[in-house]
């Protein structure tokens, strides 16, 4: 029983004397709270500061006009609440692809004539942007509130559900105890 207590101390002790022992037991734990609790917290005050691109009046922040081509006909007017340089018309592709050459334009939408059977828009972008807000989603909005008539009623064909309210459960146990 002594030589296994003298072992069990001989190993302590070693363990104890080694630099790595104690830069991974206080390192290794900080380095775990850095990435569950400080990254996070940055990212959120990123995306809290950054503006959100929705297509819904009021809330477009588009700098560049966006061109779209109406093969359909669907769009007769632009809904009230969107920038008027924010959209322009083209007769045919030839003239879009003419303004994006030209750099009038970066992007714009083709709707296709078969488009309320398909539902198919097709979006075509000078530089290739595979994160945000493609143009197809506002013109989806601008299409809709020229089928519905009622720019309201498009933006919640869009966006059904855009008040949502978060309760914490805990939260509504404590206001029920208090009542």
């Amino acid at each position: 029983m002594r030589n296994i207590f003298l072992v069990v101390k001989h190993e302590v002790i070693s363990i104890l004397q080694k630099r790595s022992f104690w830069i991974g037991g206080f390192l290794f734990p900080l380095l775990i709270f850095g990435f569950n609790v400080i990254v996070p917290m940055l990212i959120s005050r990123s995306a809290e500061s950054t503006p959100r691109v929705t297509p819904f009046p009021g809330n477009t922040s588009a700098t560049q006009t966006i061109g779209y081509v109406d093969q359909a006909g669907l769009i007769k007017a632009i809904p009230a609440g969107l920038p008027p340089s924010l959209l322009k018309a083209f007769p045919d592709e030839e003239a879009a692809v003419a303004a994006t050459a030209d750099q009038v334009i970066d992007e714009y939408v083709i709707i296709p004539a078969n488009y309320l059977q398909t539902g198919h828009l097709v979006v075509v972008q000078r530089n290739f942007q595979p994160i945000g807000s493609t143009p197809g989603e506002l013109l989806k909005y601008v299409i809709d509130a020229n089928l519905t008539g009622d720019a309201a009623l498009a933006a919640a064909l869009n966006q059904p559900a855009h008040n949502i309210e978060v309760l914490a459960l805990a939260a509504c146990r404590r206001a029920d105890k208090q009542m």
